[in-house]
C-alpha cells in the first residue's frame, strides 16, 4: 500500500468515527465528544488536504515550475497546523464555560465512544508511522491522531468518573488538557512551516560553522554572501560566494565544489548547493551580505 493509498483510507476511517461520536456526543451531552467528533472531522479535512498536496509534490518539474511543486506539502502543513490552532482555542473557550456550568452526561456512551475511538484512532496511527517519520506534513496529520488516540482513553475515563462518583466537571476538565495538548503541537508545527516558508536558516544549522568547515577546505580563502533555505523539511539549500586563495582553472574548481559538496552534506545535511568561485574580485566579503 503506497502513501496516497494509506493516506485515502485514513480519511475514511476519521470520517466515520467523526459521524459515530457526533451522535453520541449529542445523544449523551458530552462535550468531550462533541469535541473528539470535531477533532475527527478535522483530521479527515486535514488529511484530504494532505493527500491532495502529497498527489501535487508528485507532478513534474516544468519550465515554469523548476521546483515542481514541492513545496505544496508545507503549504498544506501550514494550512493544517493553523485551522487545528482556531478550532482547539473554539473547543477550548466552550470547556472553560463547560466547567464553570457543569452538565449531566451519558457516562455509559462515553465509555463505549472512548474505547471505538481509541481504536480506530490506533489504526489510523499505525497507517502513517511510517510516512510521518519521513515527511513534516504527514507528521502533521500523525500527531493530530496519536493525540486523539489518548482524548479517546480521557472520554472513556470521564465516564468512568462521571459513572462511579458523579464528576461531571470531569468531561469539560478533560476537554481542557487535550485542547491545551493539541494547541501546543499546533503551535509547534505551525512555527517550523512558517520558518520554511520564510526562508529562515534551518534549526540546528549555524552559518559562522559552516563558514569554519568550509574555510578549511585547502586551496579557499573565504566564504561569504551566504544564502541558506530549506524548499522542503528534507531539501536544503547552501548559496555562497567562494573566495580562492590563487586563480585556479575551470576543472580545479570544479573539483573544490566536490568538496565542499561533501562537506556540507555529510555535517549540515545541506544536500543542494550553488557556488559562486571568485579570485579578489569582491569589495564586500561579509559572511551575510548587508
Amino acid at each position: 500500500m503506497n502513501r496516497g493509498s494509506r493516506l485515502t483510507l485514513s480519511i475514511v476511517l476519521n470520517l466515520f468515527i467523526a459521524i459515530v461520536v457526533a451522535c453520541a456526543g449529542f445523544w449523551s451531552g458530552s462535550l468531550a465528544l462533541i469535541s473528539d467528533a470535531l477533532h475527527h472531522l478535522r483530521d479527515a479535512f486535514a488529511l484530504l488536504i494532505s493527500l491532495f498536496a502529497h498527489k501535487l509534490s508528485l507532478r513534474p518539474r516544468t519550465e515554469t515550475r523548476t521546483f515542481g511543486f514541492n513545496r505544496a506539502e508545507i503549504l498544506a502543513a501550514f494550512a493544517n497546523s493553523s485551522i487545528l490552532l482556531v478550532i482547539s482555542s473554539f473547543v477550548l473557550k466552550e470547556a472553560f464555560h463547560r466547567l464553570m456550568h457543569p452538565s449531566p452526561v451519558h457516562s455509559g456512551i462515553m465509555v463505549a465512544v472512548g474505547a471505538f475511538g481509541f481504536i480506530f484512532n490506533l489504526i489510523s496511527v499505525f497507517l502513517l508511522k511510517k510516512d510521518s517519520q519521513e515527511n513534516l506534513n504527514i507528521r502533521v496529520s500523525y500527531l493530530r491522531l496519536l493525540s486523539d488516540a489518548f482524548a479517546a482513553i480521557a472520554i472513556a475515563m470521564s465516564g468512568l468518573g462521571v459513572m462511579f462518583f458523579g464528576w461531571t466537571w470531569l468531561d469539560p476538565l478533560l476537554s481542557i488538557f487535550i485542547s491545551a495538548f493539541v494547541i501546543k503541537q499546533g503551535f509547534s508545527i505551525f512555527g517550523k512551516t512558517l520558518n520554511i516558508l520564510m526562508q529562515r536558516v534551518p534549526k540546528g544549522i549555524d552559518v559562522r560553522d559552516i563558514q569554519k568547515e568550509v574555510e578549511g577546505i585547502r586551496g579557499i580563502k573565504n566564504i561569504h554572501h551566504v544564502h541558506l533555505w530549506q524548499l522542503t523539511e528534507q531539501d536544503i539549500f547552501l548559496e555562497a560566494h567562494v573566495n580562492l586563495l590563487e586563480n585556479m582553472s575551470v576543472k580545479e574548481t570544479a573539483e573544490l565544489k566536490t568538496q565542499v559538496d561533501k562537506v556540507v552534506q555529510d555535517r549540515f545535511n545541506i544536500n543542494h548547493s550553488t557556488l559562486q568561485f571568485e579570485y579578489e574580485p569582491c569589495g564586500d566579503t561579509s559572511l551575510i551580505k548587508k
